[in-house]
């Protein structure tokens, strides 16, 4: 099914939903692995940015966790409000099974944090760790900027999908959901 979701998303989402009770515990294992691969990202950075281990610990658990149940209820609530599908497990199911790309993307991260000379000590280099995984550009990049644009086309074939909307209605649905999050990150 993994392969599934990566090469044939609307079929595996549609399947994924109308078997929401076969597919719960699959998806829920999925949402609960990719936070052990961020965490696990966070313990393979260089010894030089080893400061930021708690920050990391402490961002998984209380803003990664607490942004993507906040955005997949939003979805499913606005979904519903909008004549989505109203089965909460059913789009629970189908949302958290797009995670599946930022598993990958973790793992390509950790092979560049591990294969990199980042040498960290200054205020520049210290604030953007992200933009030092991208420089230089290399092939890990390429691809990892391919995951990320692809794990954006996952949530909206994700809410398109089984909410049954067109595109544009499942990018507003995916735009108002992401609101909360951005505001909860602003506290966090």
């Amino acid at each position: 099914m993994i392969l599934f979701v990566m090469i044939r998303p609307n079929s595996a989402f549609a399947t994924i939903r109308d078997n929401d009770e076969k597919y719960i515990w699959w998806s829920v294992s999925i949402f609960g692995l990719s936070f052990v691969a961020f965490v696990t990202y966070g313990y393979s950075m260089p010894p030089e940015l080893n400061n930021l281990l708690p920050s990391i610990t402490y961002l998984t658990i209380t803003y990664g966790i607490l942004s993507e149940l906040v955005f997949v209820t939003l979805t499913w609530l606005v979904g519903r409000v909008w004549g989505g599908n109203p089965h909460w497990r059913k789009v629970f199911s189908v949302l958290f099974c797009k995670n599946i790309v930022y598993i990958l993307a973790s793992a390509i991260i950790i092979v560049m944090w591990q294969s990199s000379s980042f040498t960290a000590g200054t205020p520049w280099t210290d604030s953007l760790v992200a933009i030092s995984l991208f420089l230089p550009i290399s092939p890990l990049t390429i691809i990892l900027l391919g995951l990320i644009i692809w794990m954006i086309i996952l949530v909206i074939k994700a809410i398109k999908v089984v909410h049954g909307f067109d595109t544009g209605k499942a990018v507003v649905v995916g735009i108002f959901s992401c609101i909360p999050i951005i505001a909860i990150g602003v506290f966090v």
